[in-house]
């Protein structure tokens, strides 16, 4: 089993998701920036889903989060026309810091 832990912010309020066929979850993206080695910063983007609903009001934009959970990958072709790789988190432990 692979599991992802990562610290970093939110870039928006999380949503609450409700599919017709599954059970309501929240998704919400995080933001972890790191500096290379000539200095500059560089964003990775996490999408992420919780099916725990009672953290809907404490995931708001700007928060700072350790989360752990399943990663799956998939690749798309971004509006440039130029494949990237996505990086979605089912969360099994979310901390707020």
């Amino acid at each position: 089993m692979q599991n992802l832990t990562i610290i970093g912010n939110l870039g928006d309020d999380a949503k609450q998701v409700d599919l017709k066929d599954r059970k309501p979850f929240l998704a919400f993206s995080v933001a972890c920036t790191r500096k290379n080695k000539a200095g500059e910063s560089m964003t990775q983007w996490y999408n992420c889903r919780t099916s725990n609903l009672a953290l809907l009001e404490h995931l708001t934009k700007g928060k700072k989060l350790h989360i752990s959970g399943r990663p799956d990958f998939s690749t798309f072709t971004d509006k440039d026309g130029e494949a990237k790789v996505s990086v979605n988190i089912s969360v099994d432990r979310i901390d707020l810091i």
